[in-house]
């Protein structure tokens, strides 16, 4: 179904997206340069006098921008101090590249980490056979109470070792 009011219409599957990315006039170049709504709407809007077809740093003006209002749009507030260490502050920051690690603490404090729901031995996240050492990456706890299974196999006659070594910032 096309002509819906933007934002108003939530997406549908296999209809309509469920993030809807739209461009305007709102006061020109270096103002506001994008907004997108909190869920559950998350449309996005550009500003159009923006420079978008920089291609500076593989076009990191946009893609940094565009990440910046994704983080609105899975429910994440500008965040402080201002100092240049994370997408989520409200002036857009040169010397990032994508998400930084705060940023990536609170999408994953708000919806888990790749491997959800595996929370129980039931939906355990499968490894598949462990036959040398192996390492996953990019996981978190995401609250207190969080519990995540995983499942392998290990070859017969193989010694195995298990290590959880937490890695970030505090």
């Amino acid at each position: 179904m096309t002509g819906l009011l933007f934002p108003t219409a939530r997406g549908v599957l296999g209809t309509r997206g469920d993030i809807r990315i739209a461009s305007k006039n709102m006061d020109g170049v270096n103002g506001v340069l994008a907004y997108t709504y909190f869920p559950d709407q998350g449309d996005m809007v550009f500003e159009w006098q923006e420079n978008w077809a920089d291609p500076s740093n593989n076009f990191i003006f946009l893609r940094n921008v565009a990440a910046h209002e994704h983080g609105h749009g899975l429910g994440l507030e500008h965040v402080c101090p201002i100092n240049e260490t994370k997408l989520l502050e409200p002036y857009y920051t040169l010397p990032l590249t994508g998400p930084q690690h705060d940023d990536i603490r609170a999408a994953n404090r708000n919806y888990g980490d790749r491997f959800e729901p595996n929370n129980s031995a039931g939906t355990a996240t499968s490894l598949g056979t462990l036959s040398q050492d192996s390492s996953i990456q990019n996981v978190s706890i995401d609250h207190t109470a969080d519990v995540d299974y995983y499942g392998f196999t290990v070859p017969a006659g193989k010694a195995f070792t298990l290590t959880l070594q937490p890695i970030g910032l505090t």
